[in-house]
């Protein structure tokens, strides 16, 4: 059983793609999703492991992936900790 297997969904959130992989030492799940005319990725890791870390550290990881395009999308990205998951959020397009 993934540790994964219990990830909440944002009622009206449609997720486009998700899968479990590897960010770095990290096991992640990666996603794409839509939500209220906004198209976006998330990295979302297990609380437990990236607990030594601030969130300062956890999104300038992200940020430092080839995954983060900060020429071509809108916006920072953003943090949120839900049910003992991390969800960094970014590549923000608006429609």
């Amino acid at each position: 059983m993934s540790k994964f297997n219990n990830i909440p969904e944002q009622k009206d959130t449609e997720i486009i793609f998700r899968e479990e992989t590897k960010f770095g030492d990290f096991d992640v799940v990666y996603e794409k999703w839509k939500w209220d005319g906004i198209l976006a990725e998330s990295i979302i890791f297990d609380e437990d492991d990236v607990s030594e870390m601030d969130d300062n550290e956890i999104i300038n990881q992200v940020k430092g992936s080839p995954l983060f395009d900060g020429e071509i999308y809108k916006g920072d990205p953003t943090i949120r900790h839900i049910s003992g998951f991390v969800f960094v959020n970014f590549n923000f397009i608006t429609k």
